[in-house]
């Protein structure tokens, strides 16, 4: 899903407003742990949601009003053009593309889950390509002699990573369209190896994300 950045600015949402509404409108049967009460409230003085009569919870009467719906549709059209997300996309597919059993299948979904994935978490520049360049180079490489999981004893930060759309979102099935960060294998990588990536952007970037070595 394309995410048009400006217009979430212009509303005034907050970081994982579009994950929350997204899963009110798909009636996820775990909304309840995307969910509490303060955002329900927040949501309906928006005129974004609205409850159906019944005696269930909150959470199980809540959907979608218009006015959400159609904010869900505005939020999934192309703002403009993300230069930097060409960039970093070209460069993932020289790179895929060079690596035993790297595999690149679809090149427009690539850019929009990177698009999507620098929204979603703040991380971009030459942070974004820190991040990545490091979860490549953790990649598994089934050359080295060793199976994955002996070669994890040895780096215990190795990913498996073949398809290069993969690297930001999986998912479970080609049925899965929402992009989740729970399934996002770079950010999974980030969070595991935090210390480590951070460390390599204190080491050669500064706070503004420019290079000091």
């Amino acid at each position: 899903m394309w995410f048009n950045t400006e217009l979430f600015k212009k509303r005034n949402l907050q970081i994982g407003d579009l994950e929350k509404l997204t899963a009110i409108k798909v009636k996820d049967s775990e909304l309840e742990y995307f969910l509490n009460e303060d955002d329900l409230k927040r949501f309906e003085s928006l005129n974004y949601i609205k409850y159906i009569k019944g005696k269930q919870s909150f959470f199980e009467r809540v959907r979608l009003d218009k006015k959400g719906s159609d904010l869900l549709i505005a939020l999934s059209k192309s703002g403009g053009i993300d230069e930097e997300a060409i960039k970093i996309k070209d460069w993932v597919i020289l790179v895929y593309k060079k690596k035993n059993g790297g595999i690149v299948k679809n090149k427009a979904e690539l850019e929009r889950r990177i698009i999507w994935f620098k929204d979603v978490t703040g991380i971009c520049g030459n942070f974004l390509g820190m991040l990545i360049q490091s979860a490549m180079n953790d990649t598994y490489d089934p050359e080295c002699g060793q199976n994955f999981y002996d070669s994890k004893k040895e780096n215990p930060r190795l990913i498996l990573s073949n398809l290069a759309e993969n690297l930001f979102w999986m998912p479970d099935s080609h049925f899965d369209k929402h992009y989740t960060l729970d399934k996002s294998p770079l950010f999974i990588y980030y969070e595991n190896n935090k210390e480590y990536v951070e460390k390599l952007w204190s080491t050669y970037l500064d706070e503004d994300g420019n290079r000091v070595k």
